[in-house]
């Protein structure tokens, strides 16, 4: 089989899978007027979307966040925090044998997933800061100088302008930064999108990992007041500060605890 037949073979897996997912009701999209933001109901979260006895990792998880909540998700390595974000995303499916199993979400156009292994594009510092815009099909770059810098000033990259400019040169960012680097410059793409309106959530999959604490301080300070729903992995105590709820999953019993937390920043 040529690579492009294995392509259009595993396209179309996907596709049954997703349609499967979708006819069994155990995938709804919630409309961008309602109050809810996600709902999981007995949801098993799996290593490679097998239900296979040593591959489930959290057993009927279950829980609702709103458009005020904030969600970390903490947690050993390898205990399933990872595989958790994808089903969520739809990156992976959801294969749970309960007959009531559900994910409840907003649609993918309206929510913005910064996995820990990051995607740059070779091109203008501007039109890195603008990519997350045409990937979610605005197609336009970013032209308001001034929230540029003060979004590269958030993230601890300000320094970029002076080195490269945003329109004269053109590089390949995944060589010239560091993964830090690579990080934040991913994370001011984000924080530029969230001005438009147009984002219903924000998924954060570690990738504040490479921040000193002053600028993740700074970031997650840029979100509280933005106001948006958040959902992030991150193994910092200190980040507790700025979530309404916590999911610590323990692996040994393939369960979880999701609590309140007493205030947001």
């Amino acid at each position: 089989m040529s690579l492009e037949e294995e392509l259009k073979t595993t396209i179309a897996l996907h596709r049954r899978q997703r349609a499967r997912e979708l006819d069994a009701g155990k995938r709804i999209f919630f409309p961008t007027s309602t109050d809810q933001v996600l709902t999981l109901r007995n949801v098993d979260v799996c290593l490679s979307s097998k239900i296979i006895l040593q591959n489930v990792l959290i057993r009927s998880l279950s829980f609702t966040l709103n458009k005020q909540s904030t969600l970390l998700i903490s947690g050993p390595s390898g205990c399933g925090k990872s595989s958790l974000l994808r089903l969520i995303a739809g990156l992976q499916y959801n294969t749970s044998t309960s007959p009531n199993s559900c994910i409840q979400f907003l649609r993918r156009d309206s929510t913005v997933f910064l996995p820990q292994q990051l995607h740059l594009i070779d091109g203008t510092l501007r039109q890195q800061l603008s990519y997350l815009f045409e990937s979610k099909g605005l197609g336009i770059l970013v032209e308001d100088n001034v929230k540029i810098r003060d979004v590269l000033l958030i993230v601890g990259l300000e320094h970029l302008l002076d080195r490269y400019s945003l329109d004269v040169f053109e590089h390949r960012w995944s060589r010239i930064l560091s993964i830090g680097e690579q990080q934040r410059l991913m994370i001011a793409s984000a924080l530029l999108l969230l001005n438009t309106k147009t984002i219903g959530c924000l998924v954060l999959d570690e990738v504040t990992s490479g921040c000193d604490e002053e600028t993740e301080r700074r970031i997650y300070l840029f979100l509280c007041r933005m106001a948006i729903p958040y959902i992030s992995i991150s193994h910092r105590h200190s980040l507790i500060d700025y979530h309404t709820h916590q999911l610590t999953i323990d692996p040994s019993k393939q369960s979880y605890t999701f609590v309140s937390l007493r205030s947001i920043v």
